[in-house]
């Protein structure tokens, strides 16, 4: 009887102690969002994705890292050419890094948007066959997911020769 009192007191600690381990990294996250948001500044998040890397949250911190870098580099081309595609090009960093992560460490939803968003920032950089790739991947894992029709039109965008001179042009 003492033995199996033992053994749950013991269990009981070791599932405390992993439940704690693992909302860690989830506070983590909260709080290199919020940091991130108030400062416009992504390096909370970066920081936190290499403190959690391989890890869920990790993932999700370099997602928004990304995406927070690419939207800036694109809202930011019209004024500063060389800017913008620098930050779209920070951003690509942190959003491949999560494409090319194990499986396991990522949700079906933080893979297809991280597929999306890479797809969006080789399109912006004029990397049209890269791109299309991309949103051939989506489609292929997931015809019926959110980013399917907003894939088809990355395809036929990447398609178009008159696109990709006019980008030459630019």
């Amino acid at each position: 009887v003492l033995s199996v009192i033992l053994a749950s007191v013991l269990w009981n600690y070791y599932m405390d102690i992993r439940s704690e381990s693992a909302s860690e990294e989830w506070r983590a996250l909260n709080n290199a969002m919020t940091q991130a948001g108030l400062t416009n500044d992504v390096s909370s998040l970066k920081d936190m994705a290499g403190d959690f890397e391989g890890q869920a949250a990790g993932n999700w911190a370099l997602l928004a890292a990304g995406d927070n870098e690419f939207n800036r580099g694109v809202d930011k081309l019209a004024d500063d050419r060389v800017g913008g595609l620098k930050l779209i090009k920070q951003g690509l960093e942190s959003i491949q890094k999560v494409v090319d992560a194990p499986a396991a460490s990522k949700t079906t939803m933080v893979q297809r948007r991280s597929l999306f968003l890479a797809a969006q920032a080789q399109e912006a950089l004029g990397e049209f066959e890269i791109a299309k790739g991309h949103y051939e991947a989506i489609l292929e894992a997931a015809p019926d997911s959110p980013f399917a029709d907003a894939a088809e039109r990355g395809i036929a965008r990447c398609s178009n020769p008159e696109l990709a001179a006019v980008y030459k042009e630019f």
